[in-house]
């Protein structure tokens, strides 16, 4: 059974646009990673990694959800999507700069002298202001129902990393800061054709200071959700990375990478029908929950197919990546059925935000965070990285029981009312 058959016409069309710049996206992230695995090696690359954990959560503060909040009002109002633009711009570049500088700082106190402060501002200043500012120029266009645009932005995203990679080795530099000052320079270019590319085409963004205010309550949820997100996605890692040795966190960072690169055919079905849920969710919850079950009908079987090909595959892991990465092969099949139960939670969970009950998503994120926060605290440092599979599977399954018992059981209130 294929998306078209079960979502006709429009939907059916964006998914596959959408699918096919995440698969070129994957490719490009695939041979990125590759590339970096093997030119920084397990030791460099684990630094890198322990890095890019405390960065991913912070990510979802820099720009504090307004870019979720442009994507929901524009699905259903397009009048003042310069105005939504805007605060949205405005808000990255402000709260992703002053997270540059917290992240730093913590960083610092983390992973104490060994932190190179250089290499650590590079990245966060590309990750928190350069790239969030291309997402939400995607979120956009995404709600225009533009989505060839956001995929093209997805797409260019990732040839900036890989082209920094490939200028790297074509230059015989093995260094983690000439890398990170190359990458950071090409998606500053970027950054720039975009937004003019998309002043062109909708006008240039403006600032609407009191409607900035008004929306800081959605964003704010958006933000926090999303936060709690990051949280039960990267800890395991800052845990790693205080109580493991590089190569350890290098390997295990590699495996879940590769793991999350087979959920990118799901995250383009999601990403498509965004919009969707938005028009189905103003109706009713039990709308939106139709079609994240219709959704799932095409994502648990590619779930279930995805795991087999990660069983079977991973002893190939070292033979791609380098001898050095030959731990990610255990990792990898521990890991392999990390994209059947995030397909269900990610379905039921837009469900939530589409109907209007963002506030109730967040907070059952939020309870999944604190418990991984104490689990992970817990067990990896007493077992390594076999502590954090474990935690990561145990709590995105118990996120997953929450956002289902919570949308049924609202489903089954609202009916019972009429």
């Amino acid at each position: 059974m294929n998306t078209e058959a079960l979502i006709p016409g429009r939907l059916a069309r964006a998914t596959a646009t959408l699918f096919g710049g995440n698969l070129a996206m994957l490719v490009l992230q695939t041979l990125q990673f590759v590339l970096l695995a093997r030119l920084l090696g397990v030791h460099e690359f684990g630094h890198v990694a322990a890095v890019n954990a405390l960065i991913a959560i912070a990510i979802p503060l820099a720009g504090l959800g307004y870019g979720n909040v442009l994507l929901m009002r524009v699905s259903t109002d397009r009048t003042r999507l310069r105005c939504d633009l805007g605060n949205s711009q405005l808000a990255i570049a402000v709260i992703g700069s002053l997270l540059v500088v917290a992240v730093t700082l913590v960083a610092r106190g983390v992973y104490g002298s060994s932190a190179q402060i250089a290499l650590i501002l590079i990245m966060a200043a590309s990750e928190l202001v350069l790239v969030r500012s291309v997402v939400v120029l995607g979120q956009l266009f995404q709600a225009l129902d533009q989505v060839e645009i956001t995929s093209l932005l997805n797409t260019g995203t990732a040839l900036c990393r890989v082209t920094a990679v490939v200028i790297m080795m074509m230059a015989d530099e093995h260094g983690t800061l000439r890398w990170a000052a190359t990458s950071s320079a090409l998606m500053f270019l970027l950054v720039l054709v975009a937004h003019v590319a998309t002043a062109r085409a909708v006008g240039v963004p403006r600032l609407d200071l009191q409607r900035l205010w008004s929306d800081r309550s959605n964003a704010l949820h958006f933000s926090l959700g999303t936060s709690a997100k990051a949280l039960y996605t990267d800890l395991d890692k800052v845990m790693l990375a205080r109580s493991a040795a590089a190569g350890e966190l290098g390997a295990y960072t590699a495996a879940y990478r590769l793991v999350a690169m087979t959920f990118l055919p799901m995250r383009s079905l999601l990403d498509a029908s965004a919009s969707h849920f938005y028009r189905r969710g103003a109706e009713s919850l039990a709308q939106s929950y139709a079609l994240a079950r219709k959704l799932l009908k095409v994502a648990l079987p590619y779930s279930v197919g995805g795991a087999a090909v990660i069983l079977v595959g991973a002893d190939l892991a070292p033979r791609v990546l380098g001898a050095s990465f030959e731990a990610a092969t255990p990792m990898l099949r521990a890991l392999a059925v990390l994209p059947l139960i995030q397909s269900i939670h990610y379905a039921f969970s837009d469900s939530l935000t589409a109907a209007g009950l963002q506030s109730l998503r967040t907070r059952l994120q939020w309870i999944v965070a604190a418990v991984y926060a104490v689990l992970a605290a817990i067990v990896v440092p007493a077992y390594g990285w076999q502590g954090a599979v474990g935690v990561c599977l145990a709590c995105e399954s118990l996120l997953a029981v929450f956002v289902v018992v919570a949308v049924r059981y609202r489903v089954r209130v609202a009916r019972d009312r009429t």
